[in-house]
């Protein structure tokens, strides 16, 4: 087994040609999060000595995404969800990782179950609609992962 260390390596099409072997790990270090969404096979993300994420980049990619929605939405069981979440003007933005199936099988006059209620689940106007076509639900870049991990508002 080969093992290669690079820090802040910038050259993705050499790192891409050395990938080509299997029998070899290359691990790096880099801030541009995009190169990572290309390449990796494996994500471990560390911050500030911790290692807040290791993961492959396809369960990344199934488990977590980004929940949008109006300020009036966001009640303390809603941030109880969120890993990390955002509140600005015109609304907010939170991370979940897992279960954003539960927004598409509750109804808006049921609310989340045991999971606790929306907050004021009669902004949700229409009595016959799921809870998911009350919010913009997409998934998460490793760039969102990140900034939510480290820095959203809870």
């Amino acid at each position: 087994m080969n093992f290669k260390l690079f820090d802040n390596y910038t050259n993705m099409d050499e790192l891409q040609e050395l990938m080509v072997n299997e029998n070899q790990t290359i691990f790096f270090s880099t801030h541009i999060t995009t190169d990572l969404d290309q390449i990796a096979d494996e994500i471990v993300f560390i911050y500030n000595g911790q290692i807040y994420l290791h993961e492959s980049i396809e369960d990344i990619r199934e488990q977590f995404y980004l929940v949008k929605g109006a300020k009036s939405q966001l009640d303390a069981d809603l941030k109880n969800l969120f890993l990390g979440y955002k509140v600005t003007p015109q609304g907010f933005t939170g991370l979940m990782q897992g279960q954003h199936e539960l927004f598409y099988n509750m109804n808006v006059a049921a609310g989340l179950g045991d999971l606790g209620d929306l907050g004021d689940v009669g902004a949700c106007h229409r009595q016959n609609s799921t809870i998911a076509e009350e919010f913009v639900i997409e998934p998460a870049s490793l760039e969102d992962i990140m900034y939510f991990m480290t820095r959203g508002g809870n």
